[in-house]
């Protein structure tokens, strides 16, 4: 991958190789089309361009915008991942009714739009540098200051398009950055968009560990999608379906509730830091 500029608009983008004789893209293509884009549920990210190689028909370039990993600045309120769970969770049902399956719905395929939070820019190599070469000096802005954040899922190089999410083809194996999913199995074959589910709760469920504050709140949905047994646990169109539901009744009070970083390789704030956080405007990374 490559960061480059588009001339037609100045705006950053990336391109990247990716193979003709995947599902890949084809899935990408119709989740770029206008008639798919038209849904704001659709969090894929779009496709701008395709460059044919010349004499090389095993592989293709796609230009696509030029986003950051959506974990990396930290989350100050409680409905900033609220908002985040919200666009992934109606996309995850989306992307079903559209009978495909991610089959990595993790962790680093997440990213976001950072182009409001980070005014300055970063680069492509170092996020936490506006230019590659000084540190220490990032400026950013918290999501609450800029809201709403649109967050992408990325990378459907495993992805498939069934002829029915209701009787999907079974899969063998362990695949993806999650291999906790506790179906998998090389003997007994899973259904994908279960584990998809269970994927996009294990996402959640790694945030609530990784801040302290008030995302207890979201426990007993992520419970229901990660639930061992893959027939007990919540599809995707109930998942949607349940957070809605849960969404109309947070209180502003709630969602406006502060919560802090507190991960073993970047410890929480200090007090007097947090202060500095609520009425001073400091914005350190973590």
């Amino acid at each position: 991958m490559i960061d480059a500029t588009r001339t037609n608009d100045n705006s950053k983008v990336v391109i990247r190789r990716i193979p003709t004789n995947t599902d890949e893209l084809p899935i990408l293509l119709l989740l770029s089309s206008p008639a798919l884009q038209a849904d704001p549920r659709n969090c894929a990210v779009p496709i701008l361009d395709v460059i044919i190689l010349p004499d090389n028909d095993e592989l293709a370039l796609i230009v696509i915008p030029m986003l950051r990993d959506f974990s990396d600045l930290s989350f100050r309120r409680v409905v900033e991942v609220v908002e985040m769970f919200e666009q992934l969770v109606h996309f995850l049902a989306f992307l079903h009714e559209q009978n495909i399956a991610h089959m990595d719905f993790c962790w680093f395929n997440i990213m976001m739009d950072g182009s409001r939070m980070v005014p300055k820019g970063w680069h492509f190599g170092d996020q936490l540098s506006h230019d590659g070469i000084s540190s220490g000096d990032f400026e950013w802005l918290d999501r609450w200051s800029v809201r709403p954040v649109q967050y992408y899922v990325i990378d459907f190089e495993l992805s498939q398009r069934m002829k029915s999410k209701d009787h999907p083809p079974l899969f063998v194996g362990s695949w993806g950055q999650d291999r906790s999913v506790p179906e998998m199995s090389f003997t007994s074959p899973s259904d994908p968009f279960k584990v998809d589910v269970y994927q996009l709760g294990n996402v959640i469920k790694k945030l609530m560990t990784n801040y302290i504050g008030g995302l207890d709140i979201l426990k007993p949905l992520v419970d229901a999608m990660i639930n061992p047994d893959p027939i007990k646990r919540l599809t995707a169109e109930e998942c949607s379906t349940q957070f809605s539901i849960f969404r109309k009744n947070c209180s502003r009070r709630v969602m406006k509730r502060r919560i802090w970083r507190n991960e073993l390789s970047m410890p929480p704030l200090t007090s007097l830091e947090r202060f500095f956080v609520k009425y001073l405007k400091h914005n350190p990374i973590n």
